[in-house]
């Protein structure tokens, strides 16, 4: 337990000397944080644009991620329609045919 103790100050203590050392690299002057500070917080409040509306941007971003897919749908859907059907089995495979009532004879019309 002892042995544990003494590793976490140990590093604990190289944790403090790091950090004393690079806080002198990350020092920034106060007139450069308070203009970041102050474009963060105007970015974020929409202060100075008169068309900002929170709202529309959830509509914006749906719109904008789903108008992509359905215009590739309706590409494939406009590919498919003009791709040309082979006109061999159109007599075999009619859907006129398939719709209407397919009424056979065995023994030839009935009487009248």
């Amino acid at each position: 337990m002892e042995q544990t103790e003494n590793e976490v100050r140990i590093l604990q203590e190289s944790c403090r000397a790091l950090v004393e050392q690079s806080i002198p690299d990350l020092k920034i002057d106060d007139e450069s944080r308070d203009l970041t500070l102050n474009t963060v917080i105007a970015n974020k409040t929409g202060s100075g644009d008169p068309d900002y509306n929170p709202r529309g941007g959830w509509i914006w971003r749906v719109l904008r991620s789903s108008l992509p897919i359905q215009l590739c749908l309706v590409a494939l859907l406009l590919a498919a329609w003009l791709v040309e059907r082979p006109r061999c089995c159109d007599a075999l495979n009619s859907l006129a045919q398939t719709l209407t009532p397919q009424l056979r004879y065995v023994r030839g019309p009935p009487p009248v």
